[in-house]
């Protein structure tokens, strides 16, 4: 579904989320990306905006009540500080200044990369 959506296929990846019911609950099973980020990231391409924030920051209470904070196995924060930009830019730039010193921790190109791209939309 996040390949179909990074291609502009958005119907397409809906069809295969209805397909195969992707949605809470979710499994036991370690899925990556996350599954609630990946959600929330088909509805903010749908452009369900409050669905999306919904299902990212319920993705945020999730993970980071874990200490999980890997912006490439869950990408939330990038889609949630881009969903917000319109209409919270201050919540928007935090979000993705905490995205780039994550990645700046996990020290990857794509971690970098991405959190760099989600400053820059911001």
């Amino acid at each position: 579904m996040d390949t179909l959506v990074a291609r502009g296929r958005t119907a397409e990846a809906r069809s295969v989320a209805d397909q195969y019911s992707f949605g809470p609950p979710w499994p036991d099973a370690i899925v990556l990306p996350d599954g609630p980020s990946i959600l929330g990231r088909l509805l903010l391409a749908e452009g369900r905006v409050e669905e999306a924030v919904a299902t990212l920051e319920a993705a945020a209470e999730a993970l980071v009540g874990r200490g999980r904070h890997h912006i490439v196995w869950a990408p939330w924060p990038l889609d949630l500080a881009r969903a917000l930009a319109p209409t919270d830019p201050d919540r928007a730039a935090a979000l993705a200044a905490e995205a780039r010193v994550h990645a700046e921790r996990i020290g990857t190109p794509t971690a970098l990369g991405e959190a760099l791209r989600c400053a820059a939309l911001v």
